[in-house]
């Protein structure tokens, strides 16, 4: 359980990063677009709640993640983060049933179930 946990840890640092990059490549492709600065606003606000928040939450649970498998100790914040992670992923493939959203739902499940797993054997 501890090298999947580490490996899905990995996985979801990558994607936060990436996630964040995106979000400041979101913005400057706003910025430089100059439309209205009222529309010009919403957009960036939309972005950063949408997409940034995500990265955010990507790299506090790979970190997270990383933490409890190599000290099971700590894993209580872990299983909270995997269940926030994985009700989130449902809300939406229960708002729009699609691929990506199931594809979405997998690797937090993954995440939950490893964390229960440890959370489990420190006992």
């Amino acid at each position: 359980m501890r090298t999947i946990l580490r490996i899905i840890s990995v996985l979801m640092l990558i994607l936060g990063i990436l996630l964040l990059g995106i979000t400041a490549m979101d913005i400057g492709v706003i910025l430089q677009a100059g439309g209205p600065q009222v529309l010009t606003g919403a957009l960036i606000g939309l972005t950063v709640a949408l997409v940034a928040l995500n990265g955010v939450f990507e790299v506090i649970g790979g970190i997270l993640g990383l933490r409890a498998a190599k000290r099971p100790g700590g894993s209580t914040a872990t299983v909270v983060f995997g269940v926030l992670a994985l009700a989130s992923g449902v809300f939406s493939l229960v708002t729009d049933f699609s691929t990506p959203n199931l594809c979405a739902c997998i690797l937090p499940a993954l995440y939950l179930i490893c964390a229960i797993g440890i959370r489990a054997s420190r006992h």
